[in-house]
């Protein structure tokens, strides 16, 4: 994908997942503007299917000045907050694995991992 073009997917991505029961997205913000937000995936189906109602933490996201303030464990505490009462019993989230940041962060609030994946590119 073109340099030009990566820019676009993430707030495209956001865009379609409005309209969409099963998305929540919440924001923290305070005077200055919006700190950051959090989109969940509450599914149904497949996950249900296997005798557990699973949680789905799509992204936290906390802009890089309010970083370190708390505002990515508010935002996480709110999730699982939702979750929780919701009736879900396991909350499940990816990350890169190079992101080291964010997995120092679940690490620290108690996530551990289950998985790794390898995503394989060919330019042509």
């Amino acid at each position: 994908l073109p340099e030009e073009k990566k820019g676009d997917l993430f707030p495209d991505y956001l865009r379609k997942s409005f309209g969409q029961k099963s998305r929540h997205l919440w924001v923290a913000e305070d005077n200055t503007g919006i700190l950051g937000f959090a989109l969940l995936i509450s599914p149904g189906g497949q996950k249900e299917a296997i005798g557990r109602r699973i949680g789905i933490l799509d992204f936290i996201v906390v802009d890089p000045a309010a970083q370190g303030r708390g505002v990515g464990v508010q935002l996480l505490n709110r999730a699982h907050r939702f979750f929780s009462e919701d009736g879900y019993e396991h909350v499940e989230l990816k990350t890169m694995l190079d992101n080291r940041s964010a997995i120092n962060f679940y690490q620290r609030e108690g996530y551990r991992i289950v998985s790794s994946e390898v995503q394989f590119s060919l330019g042509m």
